[in-house]
């Protein structure tokens, strides 16, 4: 990568590879096992297109779809997030053009890749409201976990 970071790779060479980290896109993109590829962004992204930014105050580069167009942001969140973000139009510099899944190219005209992306656009809310309830679900198993087997080190 050129020294200076995703942003200045994407001017110099047009497009940036490498591999993601995380869930928060999971189950279209797999940590650290897909390989995206990443062009620079010309003009408005659309609803369904995956949009790369980076955070303000960590500098974490974010790799979430776009779920509505406003006119100066964007409203982004993970495939497998249940928390929407706003991000203004400016701070968005990149947008995933397809991506290897082993040795397998998908592109974004893909078939089965465009009906993922309307579906996972139109249940949006219901999908962000499950994730929301598995995961106070979960968190409140653990506490009942705890409670009944408490550690024995303590």
């Amino acid at each position: 990568m050129i020294e200076g970071g995703i942003e200045q790779e994407l001017q110099q060479s047009g497009a940036y590879m490498s591999t993601t980290v995380g869930y928060s896109m999971w189950p279209m993109l797999r940590d650290r096992r897909d390989t995206v590829i990443i062009r620079p962004v010309t003009g408005d992204l659309q609803r369904g297109d995956v949009a790369l930014y980076r955070l303000p105050k960590s500098g974490t580069y974010v790799l979430h779809r776009v779920i509505h167009v406003k006119e100066d942001h964007y409203l982004i969140v993970g495939d497998n997030c249940g928390v929407v973000e706003t991000v203004p139009k400016d701070r968005v510099f990149g947008y995933l053009d397809g991506f290897y899944r082993g040795e397998k190219w998908i592109a974004p005209d893909n078939r089965g890749y465009a009906l993922y992306r309307r579906f996972i656009c139109a249940v949006s809310p219901a999908h962000r409201a499950w994730i929301r309830f598995r995961g106070r679900a979960l968190r409140f198993a653990s506490r009942c976990k705890r409670a009944i087997f408490p550690n024995k080190s303590e």
